[in-house]
């Protein structure tokens, strides 16, 4: 596939329905699938130091319940994702907590909600700068459909690294389960599921 520039990315929305239905549309005359998926990862807060701040690294492997990109920082030949939305959610409930057993929602403990959160990637820089707080709803009333905070959509392109960093106001603790789910739309060839 061409490389999925932003403007065709864009051009092809109309086509996808609410949920996850798959639409297929035509780019420079190659067949492209588009769904709409939630991407996310999740972790301990004690983690995000111990790994420089990065929450998605070239070692990480789709793990269910622990994230659900691929196979670490670089997507696949022929995928790329349109980001149009971003949230996270937490459980400071217990001591024992695990991203596998949190039970998530939206109060943010103040290393996160006073920190910030960065994505980049190469050749692209910056696709997104900001501080937590607003993505992490704070027990505001709200619609579920509203629960993602919209964001300029930003392209994380097929076979270039990328990167997710929180930067946290001091340290996360080890009972904090974090997630940070990005509200997407993926675009893959159309022989790729």
């Amino acid at each position: 596939m061409k490389k999925l520039e932003l403007k065709d990315a864009l051009s092809l929305i109309p086509a996808i329905q609410q949920g996850n239905g798959v639409a297929v549309s035509v780019l420079n005359g190659k067949k492209v699938k588009a769904r709409s998926k939630v991407f996310y990862i999740a972790g301990l807060g004690n983690a995000i130091a111990a790994n420089s701040n990065q929450l998605i690294l070239p070692s990480t492997v789709k793990t269910n319940g622990y994230n659900n990109f691929d196979k670490g920082n670089v997507l696949a030949s022929g995928r790329n994702i349109l980001v149009t939305g971003a949230r996270w959610i937490f459980d400071t409930t217990t001591s024992s907590v695990t991203p596998l057993i949190a039970t998530y929602v939206d109060a943010a403990p103040p290393a996160f909600l006073n920190g910030e959160f960065v994505i980049s990637q190469s050749g692209s820089g910056n696709l997104l700068e900001s501080p937590i707080g607003p993505f992490a709803k704070n027990g505001a009333a709200i619609n579920a459909e509203d629960q993602f905070r919209a964001v300029t959509p930003f392209m994380i392109r097929e076979l270039a690294e990328f990167n997710i960093q929180a930067l946290l106001v001091g340290t996360g603790a080890s009972t904090t389960a974090w997630r940070l789910e990005l509200d997407a739309i993926e675009f893959t060839d159309s022989d790729n599921s």
